[in-house]
């Protein structure tokens, strides 16, 4: 029976998993739930909390890890459970018409895409497969300073490694015309005005709820500013043209946000054609209507602005797609904001969008995770509306059950010792590619030379037996160095062990989490293990995914003239 000290530890340690470190508000409102009778000695509970918060925040994150882990499955039990409660029953949309819905993936192509976006694009796919539908793939690429082509090609090969078939493709800026249409009408309407206020006095007029001085300027003038703003005219940043919205509404979206701004910047598709840009807020909900998209999936951090869509398209007399708000997917230990990546990239933390710390899909790909694993996360979730923070644990679980039958077995041996073996030359050897499935045989002669790891041979003294799997045992004979050994009939500690004349450099790259609990960046985010693998791994073509026994599953990342690098995908 666990005691109240394990139940507040439990909450402690989830509280710093999912934030960074515990905080003791939040571990003393679950602890008063849990315990109710304490409530006539608050004081005492509140330090019991604190004392055990203090001990959880000084430990590191090795030892949360290992304290996270007795709790693992309970956590992500109860989120699983808390996601199902909340999610759209059997991924409903009601009042859809089977044939009828058509969903829209809008990637800005500003950055590779992440798991949080895949989350939102399978969900998509799978409604539109749900329903007999359709899915487009929507770029919004109206700021010309982020979008380059680069990130265009790399997200559609990314949908298409994830298996999205899409029926239809179009950029917003190539409907540039039609928006400024659209900005031309609202300007006439009075429903939205040009404004010229410095931006730090709009921040602060935002903030206060204070209407602006343009505000109710003549509609005419604002059509001509207009108009002078399309065609350079008017110098960047003195200008920009703003949604009459409500700025005393508690929803700070609806206060008069931005619709068009300037931005003086070669476009990756249209050059210096275009110096008036429309926002997100601007062309999304316009171009969903227009382009027949019936149902928009997207996360809850978008929710605050769905009254400003809605509001622009009432202006234009457009019709409004159904709006479906799912919940944003954390991974523990990494980042799903394109802003933290270029941060790490540009101070040379981390090597590029596709490193294995990363949850991009481009960097997923390359550490071994199969598409059907993401697929099969993601919609483990369904349609919650729970934010959570999951470990990435649950992904490499999907994974492992994916990859296990298709990966080739071999051994590994990491700071290698060299072993004589008497009476074991010319010894033929026969082993499985994989113990449950026909993946074929690994052949090999043994001349009596072989190299075992270090530590496995640590704790033994001449005199040991120890055994080499699927070969023999050998007993150790002299230890200084090197082994020397000769056959045994006794038992021992089984080892893995890789032909002298057949072996392989090998380096193994070891991603770990890149941010400490405490938000911090990790400095032994990413290590490497060096040692020798079986020459026949050599022979696999590059992103092979083998299991080194006893060690992990991992993907072959590059050959070289020195050898293999292979990235660790899990145990």
């Amino acid at each position: 029976m666990p005691t109240k000290e394990d139940i507040i530890l439990k909450y402690a340690v989830k509280n710093a998993m999912e934030y960074g470190v515990a905080d003791v508000g939040s571990v003393f409102s679950k602890a008063i739930h849990e315990f109710p009778d304490s409530k006539s000695d608050l004081k005492g509970l509140k330090s019991l909390v604190e004392s055990i918060v203090k001990r959880v925040n000084a430990q590191t994150k090795e030892e949360l890890l290992n304290e996270y882990g007795k709790y693992r499955a309970e956590f992500e039990g109860e989120y699983l459970e808390k996601a199902k409660r909340t999610a759209k029953p059997k991924m409903v949309i009601e009042d859809a018409i089977d044939g009828e819905v058509v969903t829209r993936f809008p990637p800005e192509p500003g950055g590779y895409i992440h798991i949080g976006n895949a989350k939102q694009c399978i969900l998509s796919d799978e409604f539109a497969r749900i329903y007999h539908g359709k899915i487009y793939l929507y770029w919004d690429d109206t700021n010309p300073e982020k979008c380059r082509d680069e990130f265009v090609q790399g997200i559609k090969t990314d949908t298409d490694w994830l298996g999205i078939s899409f029926a239809k493709e179009y950029f917003a800026s190539d409907s540039i015309e039609k928006i400024y249409d659209y900005g031309r009408e609202m300007l006439r309407q009075g429903n939205a005005y040009i404004c010229s206020c410095h931006e730090d006095d709009i921040r602060a007029k935002r903030f206060s709820g204070t209407e602006c001085e343009h505000r109710d300027s003549d509609a005419s003038q604002n059509v001509k500013r207009f108009d002078d703003m399309i065609n350079d005219r008017v110098p960047e940043g003195e200008s920009i043209v703003r949604l009459k919205g409500d700025m005393r509404s508690g929803n700070t979206a609806m206060r008069d946000p931005t619709l068009f701004r300037i931005k003086k910047f070669p476009h990756f598709r249209h050059g210096t054609k275009y110096v008036l840009w429309p926002t997100y807020h601007m062309n999304t909900p316009i171009l969903d209507s227009i382009n027949g998209v019936t149902d928009v999936i997207r996360s809850k951090e978008y929710e605050l602005w769905d009254t400003v869509h809605k509001l622009i398209l009432f202006h234009l007399g457009l019709r409004e797609p159904r709006i479906h708000t799912e919940a944003r997917l954390n991974i523990t230990g990494t980042t799903t904001k394109k802003r933290d990546i270029r941060k790490l990239l540009s101070e040379g933390r981390i090597n590029g969008w596709d490193d294995p710390r990363l949850v991009t899909i481009i960097a997923l790909r390359r550490r071994g995770i199969m598409p059907e694993a993401i697929r099969k996360f993601v919609l483990r979730f369904g349609m919650s509306r729970t934010d959570g923070t999951v470990d990435i644990d649950m992904l490499l679980s999907e994974n492992k059950s994916i990859i296990d039958p298709i990966a080739k077995h071999f051994f590994f041996v990491a700071d290698p010792l060299p072993v004589k073996i008497y009476g074991m030359e010319g010894l033929k050897v026969k082993l499985k590619m994989n113990p449950t499935t026909d993946l074929g045989f690994r052949e090999y002669t043994i001349d009596g030379n072989v190299f075992i790891s270090s530590s496995d041979i640590s704790n033994a003294d001449v005199g040991h037996t120890l055994r080499l799997k699927d070969l023999a045992s050998i007993k150790i004979k002299s230890y200084s160095g090197s082994v020397v050994s000769e056959i045994s009939d006794g038992p021992g500690r089984i080892l893995q062990w890789v032909p002298s004349s057949m072996a392989i450099k090998c380096k193994i790259i070891m991603p770990g989490n890149l941010f400490n609990k405490d938000g911090s960046y990790n400095q032994n985010s990413i290590d490497a293990v060096e040692g020798y693998a079986e020459s026949m791994a050599g022979e696999l073509p590059l992103h092979s995914i083998v299991q080194f026994e006893r060690f992990g599953y991992c993907i072959l990342d590059q050959k070289s003239a020195s050898g293999l690098t292979f990235i660790y995908i899990s145990k």
